[in-house]
């Protein structure tokens, strides 16, 4: 029991210890440090093989500008025009940050 209950502890003040750093500036700039703004992003920036090539590229931009920004990835995920599942949206979400 003694073993068990020390485990537990240690395993919520690793938790705790996550936690305390999971927002800050450091760690929020670093998540954002590698990806491109997607409302920024230009045609070439947002081909992904296999996944999204010019067509889909173009109409995610005049998605984009018929809008004025893309406010969230459910957005595109929504937009019926653009065809965008969660294999998509999952891997715009790796290359693409939106503000």
């Amino acid at each position: 029991m003694k073993k068990i209950t020390c485990v537990f502890l240690t395993l919520l003040v690793c938790s705790f210890s996550l936690m305390a750093h999971a927002n800050t500036p450091q760690t929020i700039a670093a998540a954002y440090a590698n990806k491109i703004d997607l409302n920024q992003a230009s045609i070439s920036q947002l081909k992904i093989p296999k996944l999204i090539g010019d067509k889909r590229a173009q109409a995610i931009i005049a998605f984009r500008d018929a809008r004025g920004k893309i406010d969230s990835f459910e957005q595109l995920e929504s937009a019926e025009e653009l065809n965008i599942g969660e294999k998509v949206s999952q891997a715009l979400q790796q290359k693409f940050y939106i503000k």
